[in-house]
């Protein structure tokens, strides 16, 4: 992925989180990496409030939109349901993600890896 699309993905995603009324303490930090074979084509970070759809959509030759709802479940662990669609298929998988540790998953050939923070502005 070019530099002017990661550019893209992250001003994307922090135009987006700005869009919304909530505090940045309710806010979480999640760091994306997303991979097609074992090779990462996006690695995006997200400002998502809890409980609200967040998404985030690249065109082109690696074109990807990847959508994510996180919630609290206590105890310093996100609850991050995803949904990524790219040329070489779909899928949805949900991780549970403990604050400051990575959550990996990979159905098929497609891999996505999750490492959330609470967002301190």
């Amino acid at each position: 992925m070019g530099f002017r699309k990661i550019l893209l993905v992250v001003g994307s995603a922090l135009l987006f989180s700005g869009a919304t009324s909530f505090a940045a303490s309710d806010s979480y930090r999640l760091s994306i990496q997303l991979s097609l074979e074992g090779h990462v084509f996006a690695w995006p970070i997200l400002v998502v409030n809890p409980g609200i759809p967040a998404a985030v959509e690249v065109s082109g030759s690696d074109g990807h939109r990847f959508e994510v709802t996180m919630d609290s479940t206590g105890q310093g662990i996100v609850k991050v349901a995803t949904h990524l669609t790219t040329d070489h298929g779909s899928v949805s998988p949900t991780l549970l993600v403990r604050f400051g540790r990575s959550a990996s998953v990979r159905v098929g050939e497609i891999g996505i890896l999750l490492t959330a923070a609470p967002f301190s502005g």
